[in-house]
């Protein structure tokens, strides 16, 4: 099931788009478990990826170029 909301009916957008932005502050600034080196939301680890491939290409393997 998908729901879509249009937050305009709510409150105006550019208070809603602080407002996401500072509680992703409180998150990603949270105390972190030993071990654990960064604290992501979601969807950050996908579009961090996509900025590297975007710049630096997608990673192929030798033995799929071979195969290509």
């Amino acid at each position: 099931m998908m729901i879509a909301i249009n937050i305009e009916a709510f409150m105006p957008k550019a208070f809603f788009y602080d407002r996401i932005q500072e509680m992703i502050k409180q998150v990603t600034s949270s105390k972190k478990r030993p071990g654990v080196s960064k604290i992501n939301v979601p969807g950050e680890h996908k579009l961090e990826l996509k900025r590297k491939r975007d710049k630096e290409g997608i990673p192929i393997s030798p033995v799929t170029i071979k195969d290509l």
